[in-house]
């Protein structure tokens, strides 16, 4: 090939690299515009309402169903999916958990009767519509609870959360919730506990307070709280939830001041049992937007660079094929078939049960319904053992005989395993016999057993792949 052959087809390839670029260029500029677009038709805080439910506690006595209060509380989870999960107060569900959480028991009064006793928690979607809901877990001191749906609901949407900053102080907000004073008798509204009984009240962030000796973070706001909003969000104008209506506070000269819980304080919970949320970017626009803008510039990029190097390659490849092609005497190279030991090791196995929050724990079913069955130990999410299957992730059957709903937890901390009972009412037996008080955090070893009600039901803590 001539050099003026060479340059012509050197300025082909540089041609066709520079369309290449200028497509990539102009495809980043149309996701970085599409990213940035966050205009909706509906303003964020008034489209937020669409995540608010009525959370209720209910208390069956023989039978006889009579309600004990009512509070709000709202969805979370992946946008786009059915949420399944919802955070509200955990004082909207105090009576719940105090009545035996969901449990067959019994009450007696002062006469000497005694009364079957079941206690519940229904999210309503309006006064004729609801779904029973379960305790994932909670936080009393921060006032916090997280439930969780038998099954994802299409009925509403998940919010997303925003983690407050000082320079959020004195910005608006909204609560949105279901306050009892809304239907006063004045008024006598005809409400159905529905999307459109909602009630949003506007102010601003006062300030962020830590409270003393807990550590606990609220949010201080001039937003009117009543009773009912009690679990409902407080939302930015994106509609993006930064704490929790909680409570308000009189002193004796009726000056009132009213908080929120930080929705920080109820982060912590939901990492802790794995339950998915989304955070609001920090620029308020859609933050998977700006990643999935930013993947696919990416990955345009790099077909782009592929294609380069595919190109040159074959140029390359050509002009060496070429100049081999004109050479009379070709020197001709045997190639030796590089040895391979005898003795070289297979590929190693892949161990199925590896995660990426794996505490090197496992709990091995000794005895009874879970024999021979094995449970790994996470680092950031405690095993739940007991019959609810909406709650626990070691699930016994329905009529395993003496395991709770939610019996026991066994979890990962700081090195060590600990398990604590979590109120059943056949107890928790460690191998000696020893009966764990309710709420009684205890560590265990390898090797060491305990048991659920009676030995029937045994476990052993194991290290991964020991027996």
């Amino acid at each position: 090939m001539n050099r003026k052959d060479k340059k012509r087809k050197l300025t082909a390839v540089k041609s066709r690299i520079t369309c290449l670029m200028l497509g990539v260029i102009m495809l980043l500029g149309v996701c970085c515009t599409g990213c940035s677009n966050t205009n909706s038709n509906t303003p964020g805080h008034l489209d937020a309402k669409n995540g608010v439910v009525v959370v209720s506690e209910y208390v069956a006595l023989d039978g006889i169903e009579a309600g004990v209060a009512h509070g709000s509380g709202f969805f979370i989870g992946k946008d786009g999916e059915d949420p399944q999960y919802l955070i509200t107060n955990h004082h909207v569900i105090a009576d719940y958990l105090y009545f035996g959480a969901g449990q067959n028991t019994s009450f007696t009064d002062e006469s000497g009767m005694t009364y079957a006793l079941k206690s519940y928690v229904r999210v309503y979607f309006d006064a004729e519509d609801y779904e029973e809901a379960y305790v994932v877990g909670y936080n009393e001191v921060a006032d916090v609870a997280v439930l969780r749906l038998a099954a994802p609901t299409s009925k509403r949407r998940a919010l997303q959360l925003c983690s407050p900053t000082g320079d959020m102080v004195g910005s608006t907000v909204y609560a949105i919730g279901y306050p009892g004073i809304a239907d006063n008798p004045v008024v006598d509204a005809v409400t159905s506990w529905g999307l459109d009984d909602l009630t949003f009240t506007s102010g601003i962030i006062s300030r962020l307070t830590t409270t003393s000796g807990t550590g606990i973070q609220n949010i201080q706001v001039d937003v009117s709280i009543g009773h009912g909003n009690s679990g409902g969000p407080i939302v930015n104008t994106n509609g993006a939830v930064v704490g929790i209506s909680a409570w308000g506070y009189m002193n004796e000269n009726a000056e009132e001041a009213a908080y929120a819980v930080n929705i920080d304080e109820v982060i912590s919970l939901l990492n802790l049992y794995s339950v998915p949320y989304v955070m609001e970017s920090a620029s308020g626009g859609n933050e998977k937007l700006i990643i999935a803008g930013i993947a696919a510039g990416a990955a345009v990029l790099l077909i782009v660079i592929v294609l380069i190097v595919y190109l040159l390659k074959n140029k390359r490849k050509k002009e060496i094929s070429e100049s081999a092609g004109s050479e009379a005497a070709a020197i001709s190279v045997p190639v030796t078939p590089k040895a391979v030991p005898v003795s070289a090791p297979a590929a190693a196995a892949v161990d199925v049960t590896s995660h990426v929050d794996d505490s090197g724990y496992r709990l091995q079913g000794v005895s009874g319904a879970l024999e021979g069955r094995r449970f790994m130990i996470r680092k950031n999410a405690p095993l739940i053992l007991g019959r609810n299957g909406g709650v626990c992730n070691v699930a016994f059957p329905a009529a395993t005989a003496g395991v709770s709903g939610r019996h026991c937890q066994v979890w990962f901390e700081n090195g060590n395993v600990w398990i604590k009972d979590l109120g059943s009412s056949h107890g928790t037996f460690l191998t000696e016999g020893m009966k764990l008080s309710a709420e009684q955090a205890i560590q265990i070893k390898p090797g060491e057993r305990f048991s659920l009600g009676s030995e029937t039901e045994m476990f052993v803590l194991v290290q991964k792949g020991g027996n």
